[in-house]
């Protein structure tokens, strides 16, 4: 009887977790490896403003397979003097290990994005890496790691980065997907550009690192996410400036 009990309760775990994942738990700066549900689509709003720029996403999701989610970011901003379309981004998340265990899930994604530039001053951008996390009834943690291509036709080319991320969450109340949910997070960013070059030429002054801390929330009601966060730059070396202090905040639906 005991064992039946057992089973019971580490079953009822699972089936909630798994209704949780109807949103992307995931980090608001950083990334995590959650993906949609087979047919899923998702519709979001994402608000970033700092000292001198705002800048907003509209993005939408596709659930391909239930391993595979696809998606377009379409950014405005006005960090060009006048608020205006940026660009268009179109992404892909490949979830291909999960486990469940007691109380928890475990999941590892392939990601990448590229990003086309309405700016010829711009570079056209590519992201390529990896995300983990994982989800208990009460703890979270997420780790990513990225490469950032920049490619340009440009004589003077930026620098490429390697973009990488380490968060941790705890949630607020009990898991019951008919009430609000709540969790905190608290995102640790950092970043390392390589040297820029000019005339296929390195810039012997360029490149460096830089990192940033952000206590971020997220509250979810049934199909409805909210996140939001402020980021504030704590470090630099090289000859990259820190993070400015910029708030974010995202609104989600997934259908």
């Amino acid at each position: 009887m005991l064992k039946i009990k057992k089973y019971v309760v580490v079953g009822s775990l699972i089936i909630i977790l798994s209704s949780t994942q109807i949103f992307a738990h995931d980090p608001i700066y950083g990334h995590g490896p959650d993906v949609l549900f087979k047919g899923g689509l998702s519709l979001g709003l994402t608000l970033k403003s700092g000292l001198g720029f705002v800048r907003n996403e509209y993005e939408l999701g596709y659930g391909v397979t239930p391993k595979w989610t696809i998606g377009t970011d379409i950014p405005f901003s006005n960090e060009t003097g006048s608020y205006d379309f940026d660009g268009i981004g179109i992404k892909s998340k490949y979830r291909f290990y999960v486990d469940y265990s007691k109380g928890a899930m475990l999941e590892f994604t392939a990601l990448g994005s590229y990003k086309y530039s309405k700016d010829n001053i711009k570079p056209d951008v590519l992201n390529i890496g990896l995300t983990s996390g994982r989800e208990s009834v009460a703890w979270y943690w997420f780790a990513s790691v990225l490469y950032t291509g920049k490619i340009t036709n440009s004589l003077l080319k930026p620098g490429d980065e390697i973009n990488y991320d380490l968060t941790f969450g705890y949630r607020l109340n009990h898991i019951n997907y008919y009430k609000p949910d709540y969790v905190i997070f608290l995102e640790f960013i950092g970043k390392h550009q390589f040297t820029s070059k000019l005339n296929n030429s390195n810039i012997a002054r360029s490149g460096g690192n830089s990192w940033a801390i952000a206590p971020t929330l997220m509250f979810t009601y049934r199909n409805y996410a909210l996140r939001a966060g402020v980021k504030f730059g704590i470090g630099e070396s090289g000859y990259i400036n820190r993070p400015k202090t910029n708030f974010k905040v995202s609104i989600e639906m997934h259908i």
